[in-house]
């Protein structure tokens, strides 16, 4: 027992060639990270209109075309 102690990198545990922890592929990390900020945002909008006056919600919904438009055509004045 004291060998084991002192040297526990004698023990070998039997793993059949898996890792003993799952691993995680990183090309998943990065898919996570933007789910969570996308259901943080989410969350923070949610709240939002919630707090908000009835009236700026209603403000803000009716003024969502013409930005949609503005943004478009900024978008076809800036290709070469």
């Amino acid at each position: 027992m004291l060998a084991l102690t002192l040297a526990p990198s004698i023990v070998s545990i039997p793993t059949h060639g898996r890792p003993l922890m799952p691993t995680i592929d990183t090309l998943l990390i990065p898919l996570f990270v933007v789910a969570l900020a996308v259901l943080c945002a989410a969350l923070v909008c949610v709240t939002a209109i919630v707090r908000a006056d009835r009236r700026d919600v209603v403000a803000v919904v009716r003024a969502l075309p013409e930005l949609a438009a503005t943004l478009i055509r900024f978008r076809r004045k800036r290709r070469p």
